[in-house]
Order: C-alpha cells, then structure tokens, then sequence
C-alpha cells in the first residue's frame, strides 16, 4: 500500500490574545494607566512638601528680616539683608532661653509621666478582661474629647489647694489630662498585637507576671514606646491654654506664652522675634524626631487603636 507523503506547510503565527498592543510611543495600555497615576501621586506629594515648606522657609526668612522688609512689596521670602536683631532681642531681652527650658522639662515630665502610667494603664485593659473595664477605658478616651477648658475651674481649685499653681509640677500633672487617654488607647493596641503566649511562656520558665512584662513585653514594645511618646511630647510642647490657666510667672512659663506676649495691639506685633522664637522652638522636637526615626517606622505601623 502506497503512502502520499504530503509537504509540510508552515503554520501561520498569529499574535497571541494575551500579548497587550503598543502604540507608537512603545507604551502599552497598562503602562500608561500605571504612568498616570503615579503622576498624580507624584504631583500630589509635590503639592504637599510645598503647601508644608513654603510657610517653614517663609518663618525662616522672617527671623532674619529687617522691620522694613514685613511688608515688602512684592513680599520676600529670602531677605534682601541678613539680619539677627529678632535672635538678640527674643533672647536677650525677652529671656527666650528660661522659656525654651520650660518648655523641655514640662515636655520631658509630662511625657516621661504619662508613658509610666499610660504603660501600665494600657497593659490592665489589653490583658486583664473585668467589670467595667470596657467602660473605663471609653471613659478615658471620652476625657480626651472634651475641651480642656469644661475642666479648668475644677483642675485650677485642685491645683491651688494642693499649692502647685506657678509650678512646673502643677503644669507637668494637668498635661496628663490630655496626653495620658491618647498614651492608653495607643499603647493598647500595641499590647493587644503581642501575643499572650510569650508572657505564659516566660512564667512556665520561672518568671513572675512583672518579670515577664519587664524582660519579655517591654523590649517588644520599644518601636511602640517610642512612637507614642514621640506624639505626646509634641502634644505638651505645642500645648498653650494649660499653662496659660496655670501659671502666671515668667520662671515656669513654656514658649507658646513668650510667642503670645509678641502680638501686643497697642505697640504692635514684633515679627521677629515671633519667627526666630518659633525657629529654635522646632530644633528640639526636630533633633528628637530624627534620632528616634528607625523606631518611628516599626512603631507606626506595629500598632493601632482597635475597640
């Protein structure tokens, strides 16, 4: 039997469905979606590091500025002259200094207070489940959102009985009224992400319940630390209304109040001063910001409120 040998024809290759077309710029649909919105991140970004930075580098200028340069027209946000007249007179007459340590130990205090007591706090309500304890710990967020001025009658009677009105102490305990339910509700979450078996773990092999939170949960919780401390000294340093009720003396004053005494309506604003004040009042926050930074990371996205 005769067998037809047929030739072999080429098949046609024919462009496969999935292979996306491009156009003549060598771009495909995809990339070009994926090309616009990262334009509008990066543009968005852009307008946001200029909405922050052009008011930071206009402060900066304003401090060097002579009174005549305020109101240039057009306005100058690099000085036409270099000027430290706002350093000296801020430092040299207004005292700024004693205010800028103020500021620093009512922050240190305060926050150094309320990371204590807030760890504590925290731990109770993460691990120990009583009655109440959902109540309590809504009732110290609730503290939270009530203006601090419903409380001031009441905290400036217990401050003047107690003989602490005019002292750093007397500022350093009412800053717990705003920063220790923000400490709690933050350090609670961070707990309520460590898992419970390190701690039993840890009491299987000797440790006491306080040993275990001292040698297990406290070196888990630096990143959380950190990070809650980091918002609640920037709550005390930028606070104003606190010091302004409770202290009317320049030895314990912080620096929003020198700030405030530079708008006087009947010998007008002192621009200045308010500007260089202000500019060495962000170095500290600034330095400590910076030097916790690789905690700030880990601790942001380590924790978070949860109810």
């Amino acid at each position: 039997m005769a067998l037809k040998l047929q030739e072999a024809r080429p098949q046609e290759i024919r462009p496969s469905a999935t292979v996306p077309k491009e156009n003549r710029l060598g771009l495909t649909r995809g990339r070009w979606k994926r090309f616009g919105y990262n334009s509008l991140v990066y543009l968005g970004v852009l307008f946001f590091m200029a909405w922050t930075l052009i008011p930071l580098l206009w402060l900066i200028g304003t401090a060097f500025k002579l009174p005549r340069d305020y109101t240039a027209d057009p306005p100058q946000i690099i000085p036409s002259e270099i000027s430290f007249d706002g350093f000296t007179n801020a430092f040299g007459n207004f005292n700024a200094g004693n205010y800028l340590l103020n500021s620093i130990l009512i922050t240190a205090g305060s926050t150094v207070l309320a990371i204590v007591i807030g760890l504590l706090a925290s731990y109770s309500f993460s691990r120990f489940k009583f009655r109440g304890s959902r109540a309590a710990s809504l009732g110290l967020l609730a503290l939270r959102m009530f203006p601090v001025v419903v409380l001031a009658i009441p905290l400036f009677i217990i401050l003047k009985t107690l003989g602490l009105l005019n002292t750093l102490v007397g500022i350093i305990l009412a800053m717990q009224l705003i920063q220790l339910p923000y400490v709690v509700w933050m350090m609670k979450g961070f707990f309520d992400d460590l898992p419970i078996e390190l701690e039993e773990a840890g009491q299987v092999d000797g440790c006491t319940r306080l040993g275990a939170f001292r040698r297990i949960v406290l070196p888990l919780m630096a990143p959380g630390i950190v990070a809650t401390s980091t918002f609640a000294a920037v709550l005390a340093w930028n606070e104003f209304f606190l010091p302004l009720l409770l202290t009317q003396t320049d030895k314990t004053q912080p620096v929003p109040l020198l700030v405030a005494s530079f708008v006087d309506p009947a010998k007008g604003t002192l621009w200045a001063e308010i500007s260089a004040v202000s500019v060495v009042s962000i170095l500290p926050v600034l330095a400590f910001s910076l030097m916790m930074q690789r905690f700030l990371v880990r601790g942001l996205t380590g924790g978070a409120v949860k109810g």
